[in-house]
């Protein structure tokens, strides 16, 4: 991580996210940046990267290229991709349609429906 931050201007250490991981901020090398618009969040096994302005992620590994910096310094070469997005269906609509009318008569979920009904919501704000 130390390679990373050593190339980029304007870092500061910031707070810890909610999973407790370490972030920075700094000048994104992916635009003409004048305040200091990348989050920088050490993962386990990588870095990972959101610009503040809007920079899309191949503008982000762009500009990190254009600082010297390879797949290996930043661990994205391990084949590592990103989630996809989990599928928002009918079905998942429905399970929440039924566990908010369960819950607003008063009646308990049990664990299995209360995972389902959470993955549900899930999938509808990921959607």
């Amino acid at each position: 991580m130390q390679t990373i931050l050593n190339r980029l201007t304007n870092v500061k250490e910031r707070s810890a996210d909610t999973k407790g991981r370490k972030n920075w901020s700094a000048r994104c090398p992916g635009h003409d940046d004048s305040d200091p618009s990348l989050l920088i969040t050490e993962d386990t096994d990588r870095a990972l990267f959101y610009c503040r302005s809007g920079c899309s992620q191949s503008e982000i590994m762009s500009g990190l290229a254009s600082l010297g910096l390879t797949g290996k310094d930043l661990n994205w070469d391990r084949g590592w991709k990103p989630k996809a997005r989990p599928v928002f269906t009918d079905y998942h609509e429905l399970l929440i349609l039924i566990g908010e009318a369960d819950i607003a008569k008063g009646r308990r979920l049990t664990a299995e429906d209360k995972r389902l009904y959470k993955d549900a919501l899930h999938r509808r704000a990921s959607a």
